[in-house]
């Protein structure tokens, strides 16, 4: 009971005087319980959300059709324990981005930025996908996208690579381990390139260095994926922003997730 209020904000971890990270060792004690007693049907889909969801993206009004009604709200709550599941992005942020970003459908595309000279790369900006805003709220990604070409950038959507944040957050330890490797390997060979990378999604980037970091030790650093107020404190050239800011006579404020008021 104690385990599942844990919401893994990682507020414990910064503010606790000797560091104690509730969530890192909420998912090994998981690991460890579900070897002896049967796990939920619903830690199977959540910590599978990363293969589902894209398969599911491909065709959103299907499954949105199947399952966002009475009947299988019902059936899905008592069959499986899912209450309230999200509806599905539609159309899909291909679709959505395609006539305003570079969208790279697969690693084999990578060659488009490889073959690029430096000054060109410095022009562009690489967005890196995740499940929930990629599939479930695209139009968080497509405002981004807008946004990046409005401060004279070129956006790039790069393929979809698991983070393993949902394996992470259920206990699945192996299968982590696996998707780290998988996407730190695919995250490193792209940070060569030396073109920033940013995530509309502070938490999953957030799991990029702290939870990764766990299991790859001091390889780690090979790359480094920005959250967006990160990415537009960084910019070397802010004119744009500070005209458009002026011209627009208002003030925004951060509201900020609970993982990046602890981390940052």
């Amino acid at each position: 009971e104690a385990m599942n209020g844990c919401l893994a904000c990682k507020s414990c971890s910064s503010q606790c005087p000797v560091g104690v990270d509730v969530p890192d060792f909420r998912a090994k004690f998981l690991a460890i319980y579900y070897t002896r007693y049967m796990r939920p049907l619903k830690d199977y889909f959540v910590a599978n959300v990363e293969t589902l969801a894209p398969l599911m993206g491909k065709a959103p009004k299907t499954f949105n059709a199947l399952t966002q009604n009475a009947p299988a709200s019902w059936l899905l709550q008592k069959a499986i324990g899912y209450v309230d599941t999200p509806k599905l992005s539609s159309p899909t942020i291909v679709k959505r981005v395609k006539d305003f970003a570079l969208v790279l459908r697969s690693t084999s595309d990578l060659h488009i930025l490889q073959n690029m000279h430096e000054e060109q790369a410095k022009q562009h900006v690489l967005i890196v996908q995740d499940p929930f805003t990629s599939f479930y709220d695209a139009d968080v990604v497509e405002k981004l996208v807008h946004f990046i070409k409005g401060v004279g950038k070129t956006p790039v959507l790069l393929p979809f690579s698991p983070n393993g944040k949902p394996q992470h957050v259920k206990g699945f330890l192996a299968k982590f381990e696996k998707t780290v490797e998988q996407t730190s390997n695919f995250l490193s060979t792209i940070a060569k390139l030396n073109i920033p990378m940013v995530g509309a999604d502070a938490s999953l980037v957030l799991c990029y260095r702290d939870e990764y970091a766990k299991v790859l030790g001091l390889t780690h650093n090979n790359f480094r994926v920005l959250t967006i107020s990160e990415w537009l404190s960084a910019l070397e050239d802010k004119d744009l922003l500070l005209t458009h800011a002026k011209e627009c006579k208002v003030n925004y404020k951060l509201l900020a997730h609970c993982s990046e008021k602890t981390a940052l």
